[in-house]
């Protein structure tokens, strides 16, 4: 598999079933060994402008298919909130 293929996969976290983004980038031990996945980290405004993504840790790769990379995140990617979570709603406060 080339990276041109890797990149065009999107990647999927199997514990809340989370789109995390396609491949950007990969983490390379000395020896070309893969240790992470980079993909984009969580949208906000102050990352417009930088390239920054998330490295996700190879051993959380559970499968690779023809279009999808299978992970497996408990926790999910640092600084990513879950739907209908992290937001006041009025009346609660």
């Amino acid at each position: 598999m080339t990276f041109s293929q890797l990149k065009q996969k999107e990647v999927i976290n199997t514990c809340d079933g989370a789109r995390l983004g396609n491949v950007c980038d990969l983490d390379l031990s000395p020896d070309g060994r893969i240790l992470a996945l980079v993909v984009p980290g969580p949208f906000s405004i102050q990352t417009v402008f930088r390239s920054d993504g998330v490295a996700i840790p190879w051993n959380c790769v559970s499968m690779m298919g023809e279009d999808v990379i299978l992970v497996t995140l408990p926790g999910g990617l640092p600084g990513q909130v879950e739907r209908g979570k992290g937001r006041e709603e009025k009346g609660n406060r």
